[in-house]
């Protein structure tokens, strides 16, 4: 049976996992780089690791630079979905001024035990609200 912890203290994040090996306890740490964390508007504290800007960034160029949209997405949010069917949140914010032109950011974060990381972000023109809850915000996608 493996059991995981997660420490994040300046701008490390360590995991720890603990696994028994014929009847032997080993344990494995991991220490990762993290370019920010806040406190997303659900209260959840939310961490962007290095690793996953990169592939954020080789995946999205227009994302380089972008890291304050990213954490303004998280802190004021327009809207935020839960996709129940992934587990994960999709934070939404509205900008008008992008390297691609007006469009929404979209965040998409996993939350487990009152901290998260992201996963995934891109610019979208539309909200997408199929087989997702709203958790913040307004039905009316119109008005965000």
């Amino acid at each position: 049976m493996e059991k995981e912890w997660l420490n994040t203290t300046q701008g490390l994040v360590t995991k720890i996992a603990v696994w028994s090996l014929h009847g032997t306890l080993k344990a494995m740490m991991l220490v990762e780089a993290t370019t920010f964390e806040v406190t997303s508007r659900l209260g959840t504290k939310i961490r962007l690791s290095e690793t996953q800007r990169g592939h954020i960034e080789a995946r999205h160029k227009e994302l380089r630079g972008q890291l304050d949209k990213m954490k303004l997405t998280l802190v004021e949010p327009d809207a935020v979905y839960h996709s129940v069917p992934e587990e994960t949140y999709h934070y939404y914010k509205k900008f008008s001024s992008t390297p691609i032109s007006e469009k929404f950011l979209l965040l998409v974060a996993k939350h487990e035990d009152g901290e998260g990381f992201i996963i995934t972000a891109f610019f979208v023109a539309t909200v997408r609200t199929r087989e997702k809850v709203l958790v913040y915000g307004s039905k009316n996608r119109n008005l965000i």
